[in-house]
């Protein structure tokens, strides 16, 4: 290909891996309108492309890909496949699917000796083909094509990272997506072709190369590269023999120490795979080890919990009977999810009474954490409205709200609907005067329609979020009191203002005041005052001219 002219409007290796996309293929669709083109380029999806040209089609004024790498502008490797495919004169390929020209149907124009010849071509220049040509004719792979892996890998790697070997934020997800890509080109010929371990290594190897990889990954691309080794491990799973699980166990438990990062992800996985029975006692083995780990660790509790849960589900479908798996559970009745999964049994099985007397046990032993406190409460409320026991019920409902902050009514109006008029108006006054509802109090007396005692309590505080929240409703009965309020707040918001969007704030609060009767005068003076106050605020003298004050 001669030299593309649009060539340094990417990173050397964006450009590259834009040629190779257009040498593989992955340019179809390419159409050309006037000035315009577009395409559809394979990726680990099918982007779109488009590009617009000046009329001498010697420049470029617009192009859009829509990949996650290129949808903010930045020239892409899709982009760049599309502008090789302009230059190499594809601009009319002949669809895949269109006028009986499919790829099955062009092979067949061949003769034995031009398919012989492209393909000896064809795997002399890509390595990925000559693999391929290897599982195929032999169902062998050898060691070089591994070792090439590697190879490619550590290539890929250093052509995005900089001198220090970081990959930045801006790579950072482009750099996942290549590492997904090359597994996916040939993970799916080594599944064909029954080797599983080869698929397995592979996986492995580019799984590894992510996790270890020192770079910004705000952008979540290891967790995408993560899904896909994941996914591929079962399906690798799937085809594995036990003989093979027990291998792929054993590399796994084996290199899980030396990882970081990948840790996480393995936590996430290993325990849920598709093993097959056969591999649960070396699995629980490898439980049973990462448990006493954590016991040792006063800072893993919750995945000391997670792994007995585990542990426990493994027990269950490897047939162990419901004493053993209650006998294990015993040891750590002391750590909430656990107790938590017995009281969830007990509550699907209608048995109560045990749901209640572990919820009583669990409150004891959890008295210091409140908000686990707060959830057996709230438990016990439920189990008590379901079996009617009413008195347990009111005491359970004042209870949690006077120990409890509420975020919501929900709760209040359960109270509410047990009592009877005269009880709730005296329950009412006291939950206004409780902490515990103090981030409720306004909407309480909303519910309760107690305008006067909301327009005291907005007064009270010079509660300007509350007046604004609740104005609808308190501006028509106590118009100059509102008014009151916003002068109050605006007076002392201009004397703490010490920048120009500060003044902008409290200039937009003016504004307001405006709409109430006589407020016009009120901002104009409010305005007036400022000015001879603060005769050296030209950003708020500005900001006041802005507003027509």
């Amino acid at each position: 290909m001669a030299t593309n002219p649009w060539k340094n409007m990417f990173p050397p290796h964006i450009w590259q891996r834009g040629v190779d996309y257009y040498r593989d293929g992955r340019v179809l669709d390419l159409h050309c309108r006037n000035s315009e083109v577009t395409a559809q380029v394979e990726g680990s999806e099918t982007y779109t492309v488009s590009v617009t040209f000046n009329k001498a089609r010697d420049g470029i004024t617009d192009y859009f890909c829509d990949c996650p790498y290129g949808e903010d502008g930045t020239p892409c490797k899709h982009l760049a496949a599309v502008l090789c495919a302009v230059q190499g004169g594809a601009q009319n390929p002949i669809p895949k699917e269109k006028n009986g020209y499919t790829v099955e149907a062009l092979v067949g124009l061949l003769s034995e000796s031009q398919m012989r010849s492209l393909l000896i071509r064809f795997a002399e220049g890509d390595s990925h083909i000559r693999e391929v040509i290897q599982l195929t004719a032999t169902n062998e792979l050898p060691q070089t094509q591994k070792d090439q892996w590697e190879a490619d890998l550590e290539e890929l790697t250093d052509s995005m990272s900089d001198r220090h070997g970081f990959i930045d934020y801006e790579d950072a997800s482009e750099y996942c997506d290549a590492l997904v890509e090359y597994m996916n080109d040939r993970l799916p010929d080594l599944l064909f072709a029954g080797k599983a371990m080869d698929a397995f290594q592979l996986s492995w190897l580019t799984f590894r190369t992510g996790v270890e990889q020192d770079m910004d990954d705000s952008d979540g691309g290891m967790s995408v590269l993560a899904s896909f080794c994941m996914d591929a491990w079962s399906q690798i799973l799937e085809q594995a023999d036990l003989e093979e699980q027990r291998e792929i166990l054993h590399w796994f438990t084996v290199h899980y120490a030396s990882l970081d990062l990948g840790k996480m992800f393995l936590d996430e996985y290993l325990y849920d795979a598709p093993w097959k029975d056969g591999i649960g006692p070396e699995l629980l083995s490898f439980l049973d080890r990462q448990i006493q780990e954590c016991l040792k660790n006063e800072n893993s509790q919750y995945r000391l919990e997670d792994l007995i849960v585990h542990r426990v589900k493994w027990m269950e479908r490897l047939g162990k009977s419901e004493e053993e798996q209650e006998q294990y559970f015993a040891q750590y009745h002391y750590l909430p999810r656990i107790r938590e999964i017995k009281i969830t049994q007990a509550k699907q099985s209608g048995d109560w009474a045990t749901a209640l007397a572990l919820l009583e046990e669990s409150r004891e032993i959890d008295k210091d954490l409140p908000g686990l406190v707060a959830k057996y409460s709230t438990q016990m409320i439920e189990i008590y409205e379901r079996t009617d026991n009413r008195e347990s019920l009111l005491k359970e409902l004042r209870d949690y709200l006077y120990a409890f902050r509420q975020d919501d009514l929900v709760y209040v109006l359960k109270l509410k609907a047990m009592l009877t008029p005269e009880e709730w108006t005296a329950e009412r006054d006291r939950l206004l005067n409780s902490t515990t509802m103090r981030s409720q109090v306004y909407s309480l007396l909303e519910q309760e329609q107690l305008y006067e005692a909301l327009m005291q309590t907005i007064e009270k505080n010079t509660d300007i979020h509350a007046l604004e929240r609740y104005e609808r409703l308190l501006k028509k009965s106590y118009g100059q009191r509102c008014l009151n309020v916003y002068v109050t707040h605006l007076q002392d918001a201009m004397g703490r203002a010490n920048n120009r969007k500060a003044y902008w704030s409290v200039i937009q609060t003016l504004k307001k005041v405006r709409k109430y009767p006589d407020g016009k005068v009120v901002a104009k003076g409010l305005a007036d005052c400022w000015r001879t106050k603060y005769p050296r605020r030209t950003s708020m003298l500005d900001e006041l001219s802005k507003a027509g004050f």
